[in-house]
């Protein structure tokens, strides 16, 4: 692959297809992988090349954009496949409600969707991706589409880790707290030392 200064134009949102990551051709239409460890990406989006040390993360790894159109994706694959399978049993002349709860799909679903593909919204922008509902991203190659992608990226905030729960404690039968077993240890203790003086 090219290096990223070699591939972008003077807007800086264009990356030859020679600089394109996997590319899959699904249905007569191509489709180019977006992932967190592209380094062409990495430089177009952060303005820094990609860092590999374990100890430095990648700041293109830390976007909200990759968990969100994961969620968008999914929820774009179950909707479609819900379709199908709405049509199938209409067609069977099942009578099918509205409310109607239907499977989720799954990535071998792909095949009864038409084009294999699925339209996502995300962020005020509508692009196709092959139907997936986990794994690699896959985006239909075109200009508008790369140049999109790459202003959700730069656009997208990071992600929020939030601090870790806290364990709560047990509660035993009689209502009281379980105690520590630090507090369980000691009293044994205790009630010997109790018994010593009453039998003193």
């Amino acid at each position: 692959m090219a290096s990223a200064e070699e591939n972008e134009d003077d807007d800086g949102d264009e990356i030859r297809e020679d600089a394109i990551s996997i590319a899959q051709v699904v249905q007569g239409q191509t489709f180019f992988n977006v992932n967190k460890n592209d380094r062409v990406l990495t430089k177009l989006t952060t303005g820094r090349g990609l860092n590999r040390h374990a100890a430095k993360s990648n700041d293109m790894c830390k976007k909200q954009f990759w968990h969100n159109m994961q969620v968008a994706r999914r929820e774009a694959c179950n909707a479609a496949y819900a379709q199908v399978q709405r049509h199938a049993m209409e067609a069977a002349g099942e009578v099918v409600p509205d409310n109607h709860k239907f499977r989720a799909a799954r990535n071998g679903d792909q095949f009864f969707v038409k084009g294999g593909a699925v339209e996502v919204q995300l962020e005020g922008m509508t692009v196709l991706t092959t139907f997936a509902v986990k794994g690699d991203l896959f985006f239909r190659l075109d200009t508008q589409t790369v140049r999109q992608v790459i202003a959700a990226i730069r656009g997208s905030p990071d992600i929020v880790i939030g601090s870790p729960k806290r364990k709560r404690r047990r509660k035993r039968k009689g209502g009281s707290l379980t105690p520590q077993r630090k507090n369980c240890q000691e009293e044994p203790e205790e009630d010997a030392a109790g018994e010593a003086e009453t039998s003193e």
